[in-house]
């Protein structure tokens, strides 16, 4: 269950600079990139076993896995390549998927280390706690492992 989307922005540089004095007479190879991504967190409901449900008559209590990084893409039409320079001796083709790659991991870091998995933690928290009130419950705990407890 995806609950929490970033959609950032990322400056990747990629450089190659050839050991040859010869080939590098003729420049270096250099990827800039402007990378729009998307970064989706949340709650893979898949690892939820039966023991992690415990219902005891209006009171439930969910022990759920932690919330992960479910997606993390570059949005097509909105990342582009800045500037772009090749050896004209020895091109390396590769470096805009190189940069690319740069990106979503850049993209990747910068959320956790911004508290999206936290965030995740949260909506799925407030949405599944609503939905089993609606359901009758009155007593409801919810617990991520590794984690802390939400009411």
């Amino acid at each position: 269950m995806v609950t929490i989307q970033y959609k950032l922005q990322n400056v990747s540089v990629v450089e190659e600079k050839d050991a040859s004095w010869i080939v590098r007479l003729f420049g270096d190879n250099k990827v800039v990139l402007v990378a729009t991504g998307e970064v989706m967190a949340g709650v893979d409901m898949t690892l939820l076993a039966d023991e992690d449900v415990v219902v005891s008559g209006t009171a439930v209590k969910l022990v759920m896995p932690p919330a992960e990084i479910l997606s993390v893409h570059l949005v097509s039409g909105e990342s582009w390549v800045y500037d772009r320079k090749l050896n004209i001796l020895k091109p390396n083709w590769q470096l805009e998927l190189q940069a690319q790659q740069q990106a979503e991991r850049a993209l990747r870091d910068w959320s956790i280390d911004n508290g999206i998995l936290e965030q995740a933690e949260e909506v799925f928290s407030t949405r599944i706690e609503a939905f089993l009130r609606r359901l009758g419950f009155t007593d409801v705990t919810i617990l991520f492992r590794g984690s802390g407890e939400r009411h």
